[in-house]
């Protein structure tokens, strides 16, 4: 029996918050969104199979989720949250910051 094909997205030790206790992985329809070193998310698109670092945070991630077919929320420790809208442009994976608040 032969195993799908498959390629890595990401391999390195991490560190969590000991206060996190959300998610730091969030997966829509299109896309799947984690958590990487120096507060930054990493955007990988499905099926174009493009990818992006989003804008880093200016503290650790503690949650991230998708609000709906294109918008991630993203907060961190410091209180920082962030809506992105998540799209496909001219063979990219691209996004446009639509909230950056502190709490």
């Amino acid at each position: 029996k032969q195993q799908p094909l498959c390629t890595p997205i990401t391999r390195m030790a991490s560190e969590f918050p000991k206060h996190a206790s959300g998610r730091l992985i969030a997966v829509n329809e299109n896309y799947i969104c984690y958590s990487i070193k120096g507060n930054l998310i990493r955007v990988i698109h499905f099926i174009q199979v493009t990818r992006n670092k989003l804008e880093p945070h200016p503290a650790p991630l503690v949650d991230m989720e998708f609000t709906n077919a294109d918008k991630l929320a993203s907060l961190d420790s410091a209180g920082t949250l962030r809506v992105r809208r998540i799209f496909e442009q001219d063979g990219e994976c691209n996004y446009s910051t639509d909230l950056n608040v502190s709490l």
